[in-house]
């Protein structure tokens, strides 16, 4: 057995860290949804129940199954953080449409988030009869009823506050006699607080289950020293494993990302989540390992796009609201004042964007060069790895001239705005721009799929 300290570096890991991840991980998701609104995204907490079974998915068939479940449930809550902030900035959605989505996400979290669950104490189980002799099936099973109970009661009580509105007539108000009508925004607020507080309590009794489940084993010191040591002796002291999990969790953030630099109009307002890219990208460069040596400048970027880009979203809710649908609105007096600072903040969250842009080209071309090629190539393999490097820095190039362009058109057709109802010159700059940002996340899924490849050999 390697030595758990000089495997982590000289750093002992705290025994039952994962456990308490995962642990806190569903806390989060265990709050509930007042109406639409997500008390504590769901999303962070998927995040920590990833971290928290890493090292049993590396070792584990069922946890690794859990894992990859865990992942898809995860992008499911994005999608859905996404939903509710646009439900929130715009006018894009009405109750018809919320219900739908919350159908749709519900119906999503069951289908991932449950099977997840089970395989995560299947997994569990197994290592920890492996490494103990010890299980409790029992209680295993106690949490996927509890588990399943809760997931599809929680999607029920989220929908509930939006349904009176599908018994509305053509006024608008809820018929419920002859004479008699009910506003349905009088009930939904009653209905908001009893599902919240019905949730709350299932979210509870969940919780309260997944402690009695993952408590002991998170005390359990020889369990905890047991899938420290397995992952040392089978994963970290293996370079080119981790090479391939540093190029795969990389990816794993950095492709799904690449849709936000996609722009959606939501009434008068223009969403764009495009400066939220460079966070992302500095997301994904955090989990390469040493495959790229230096973050600072990129941390810097990701900052600076940060904040141009919010200040350009609350320029863009300004002119929106002031000029938005307007024809010859540059004709108005106030035009200049609303206008210029949103264009402005625009193409510097534009500027800043393609240097991310180049940050990340940088960092493929760092994670070619360690991933193609073995150090023990002959003569002959070493020029076929010199051709393939070639091939893929080729691609990587391309993909940053494409996110370039992309940044280019992105600015003209902000600046085309002001036209959209008087020429076409904003219909045919949005187009180019979907286009140009369609290109990109093509050319990124192409050079993934390069360097996964090379990574798996």
């Amino acid at each position: 057995m390697i030595d758990r300290e000089r495997a982590y570096g000289g750093k002992k890991r705290n025994n039952g860290k994962d456990f308490a991840l995962i642990i806190a991980g569903t806390a989060l998701l265990a709050n509930p949804c007042v109406n639409v609104l997500d008390v504590l995204p769901d999303f962070v907490g998927m995040l920590l129940i990833l971290r928290g079974i890493t090292k049993m998915g590396a070792t584990d068939t069922h946890a690794g199954e859990a894992r990859s479940l865990m992942k898809k449930a995860m992008w499911v809550s994005l999608g859905k953080l996404f939903v509710m902030i646009l439900s929130i900035t715009s006018k894009l959605f009405d109750s018809y449409m919320l219900l739908v989505f919350t159908l749709s996400g519900g119906i999503l979290d069951c289908v991932f988030f449950i099977p997840a669950m089970r395989a995560l104490t299947n997994g569990a189980e197994y290592t920890r009869l492996n490494i103990t002799g010890i299980s409790d099936e029992k209680k295993a099973d106690e949490l996927n009823v509890f588990t399943a109970v809760f997931f599809v009661a929680n999607g029920i009580l989220t929908m509930a506050p939006l349904t009176p509105y599908l018994f509305v007539d053509e006024s608008g108000m809820i018929k419920a006699g002859d004479k008699k009508y009910i506003d349905p925004a009088a009930i939904v607020p009653i209905i908001t607080a009893v599902t919240a507080a019905l949730a709350l309590i299932l979210g509870i009794i969940w919780l309260v289950s997944v402690c009695k489940y993952f408590v002991p084993m998170k005390r359990d010191e020889a369990l905890c020293d047991g899938i420290d040591g397995r992952y040392a002796e089978t994963v970290l002291s293996n370079k080119y494993i981790m090479r391939k999990k540093h190029v795969s969790a990389f990816f794993s953030v950095l492709l799904p990302s690449t849709f936000l630099l996609l722009c959606i109009r939501a009434d008068v307002y223009y969403v764009s989540f495009a400066w939220l890219f460079g966070t992302a990208a500095l997301i994904s460069s955090a989990v390469v390992g040493d495959l790229i040596e230096n973050r600072k400048k990129l941390i810097w970027l990701s900052s600076a796009g940060a904040a141009v880009g919010i200040a350009s979203f609350a320029f863009m809710r300004n002119y929106s609201n002031r000029f938005g649908g307007m024809i010859f609105v540059y004709a108005e007096k106030d035009f200049p004042a609303a206008f210029l600072p949103f264009i402005a903040a625009e193409t510097l969250a534009m500027a800043i964007l393609s240097l991310v842009f180049k940050e990340i080209m940088n960092i493929q071309r760092a994670t070619c060069e360690k991933c193609v090629g073995r150090d023990d190539d002959t003569p002959r393999r070493a020029e076929i790895s010199e051709a393939i490097k070639k091939e893929i820095t080729k691609k990587i190039k391309t993909t940053y001239i494409i996110g370039v362009i992309y940044c280019i058109t992105a600015v003209l057709c902000y600046a085309a705005i002001p036209f959209e109802s008087v020429s076409d010159v904003f219909a045919l700059s949005w187009a180019l721009r979907s286009a140009v940002g369609a290109g990109y996340v093509i050319s990124t899924f192409s050079v993934a799929a390069r360097l996964k490849e090379e990574a798996e050999k």
